[in-house]
């Protein structure tokens, strides 16, 4: 793989897991952390393949290919790192890791059994030597999994960066995190309910787009884990630090100006806060100013349309503040982008201005 494919999978980890962000490590990073040290680290290869077959005792290894998030008609896997390898009596072998990442979230039903399926194929299909892997805080493993090998993050912590300790410290930095994050939460259940009624929101929200001529955007449909309550979205007509959110069990509506000091902030915001809105402070350490307005609470959703007129309504809330944001665009970034700063007090860096209509199409004019 090209160096400069490599530096791009370190900027991504570095730039999604900062220090700061530790607590809120994702399984994506530790994926791109085992992407890399596949890739570039030949010993770390040779160690993860002996752990996964601690009868053969691998003397070379060379990783053919690495593909992250990799697509079947099984479903998906996390990593699939095809090796050739030669053990300690000579003999070649041809052998594909088929690896499931998980941090908290519980498996998808038959999970284990479908990566056995995608590795059968492998077999068939490529003559390799298939082998399911799942890589997990210890904890984790301890529940039982139904994959042919698993390895802890723990252990494999100890393979990284044998040259580099700065890099290592870093990675395994971010191994810590995921692992107390797993302690500390536990297995993440599904909540099916949850789950059909954010699709039937996306959808909702789609309708509403076109209705009306605004440009949200949010997530895409996914399993949804309990507690998985606030709907958050952001609009390509705005900068990405002005973000919409809509929390339906506590009963508001807002748009936040993230990481900018409200003190700092208020003189600029208040000349556009709407009669029937607030400006107030949110975030953990209170760093994004936010306009925000009380509206109905959902406490229930297991049925979408019991909610679709709070729903409708907090879009139609929100629709103002896009369009209030949309129109006063210029004066909130040279009023706000000097104020805004990372947790350690460094000012971001300018963007650049975004090319986006100085308005939004008026759905009365259709």
């Amino acid at each position: 793989m090209p160096h400069e494919q490599v530096a791009l999978i370190s900027t991504a980890v570095s730039a999604t897991v900062a220090p700061a962000a530790y607590r809120s490590v994702q399984e994506v990073h530790v994926d791109f952390l085992l992407e890399e040290e596949f890739i570039v680290n030949r010993e770390f290869g040779r160690r993860f393949l002996t752990a996964c077959h601690p009868s053969l005792d691998f003397r070379t290894v060379s990783v053919r290919q690495v593909t992250r998030s990799h697509l079947c008609r099984h479903g998906e896997i996390d990593l699939r790192v095809e090796l050739s390898a030669v053990d300690a009596c000579g003999a070649a072998h041809r052998l594909v890791l088929l690896i499931e990442n998980k941090i908290g979230a519980s498996f998808q039903p038959a999970q284990a059994e479908r990566y056995g399926l995608a590795g059968h194929e492998e077999e068939l299909g490529h003559g390799l030597t298939a082998v399911t892997v799942l890589v997990a805080p210890a904890r984790y493993v301890a529940r039982g999994h139904g994959f042919m090998c698993a390895l802890s993050y723990e252990d494999i912590g100890e393979w990284f960066c044998p040259n580099d300790s700065a890099r290592r410290d870093a990675k395994i930095a971010v191994l810590q995190a995921a692992i107390t994050r797993s302690a500390t939460q536990g297995v993440q259940k599904p909540d099916t309910a949850m789950t059909a009624f954010r699709a039937a929101y996306y959808d909702h929200l789609q309708h509403y787009n076109a209705r009306q001529g605004t440009d949200f955007s949010m997530r895409l449909p996914a399993v949804t884990y309990v507690g998985d309550t606030w709907f958050e979205m952001r609009s390509k007509s705005l900068p990405n630090w002005m973000r919409f959110r809509h929390m339906a069990p506590t009963g508001y509506v807002e748009i936040s100006f993230r990481n900018t000091d409200l003190g700092k902030a208020e003189p600029i915001l208040r000349r556009y806060v709407p009669d029937d809105f607030t400006l107030t402070s949110t975030g953990k350490y209170h760093q994004h100013a936010t306009i925000r307005r009380p509206i109905s609470r959902i406490v229930e959703f297991d049925n979408y349309e019991k909610a679709r007129q709070i729903v409708e309504t907090s879009l139609a809330h929100m629709e103002r503040l896009l369009r209030l944001a949309v129109d006063n665009r210029a004066q909130l970034e040279a009023g706000l982008v000097p104020l805004r700063r990372t947790k350690g007090g460094v000012p971001y860096p300018i963007e650049p201005a975004l090319a986006v209509p100085e308005t939004l199409p008026d759905p009365s004019d259709s």
